[in-house]
């Protein structure tokens, strides 16, 4: 599902296949990391000069101590299981490469168990 917590237009200027890769990759990782009867929320809020795009799921979860890695090129917090599915850990710093270009940033905030929050901070543009 996807909410908006206020009326307002939010404006962010950059490369929109780019951007839209952000989204699909968090997104399809919510998902894929997800389990039954768990749920994938994106949220959209401006908060000062920060467009604030959420990706929040109910799924595994990452070990705190492996959060500082995930954004890292071929850093797999479960390698085994990725390998097997054929990912190649290119993913998430992709995502954080394509924010930065935008002048963003990503983070992160996990609860083994419990679910991930992805958090992307781009600047808004002024709008004329």
């Amino acid at each position: 599902s996807l909410h908006a917590t206020n009326e307002c237009e939010i404006l962010v200027h950059g490369n929109g296949p780019l951007l839209t890769r952000v989204l699909s990759n968090l997104v399809a990782n919510a998902i894929y990391y997800n389990r039954p009867p768990g749920e994938v929320v994106v949220t959209v809020e401006q908060k000062d000069a920060w467009a604030i795009v959420r990706v929040v799921d109910t799924g595994i979860g990452i070990d705190p101590a492996k959060q500082a890695y995930v954004f890292d090129r071929f850093y797999r917090v479960d390698s085994s299981r990725a390998r097997h599915k054929g990912g190649a850990g290119l993913g998430l710093s992709i995502v954080s490469a394509i924010v930065q270009q935008h002048n963003g940033n990503v983070q992160i905030e996990s609860t083994p168990g419990k679910g991930s929050i992805f958090s992307i901070f781009l600047p808004v543009s002024p709008q004329t």
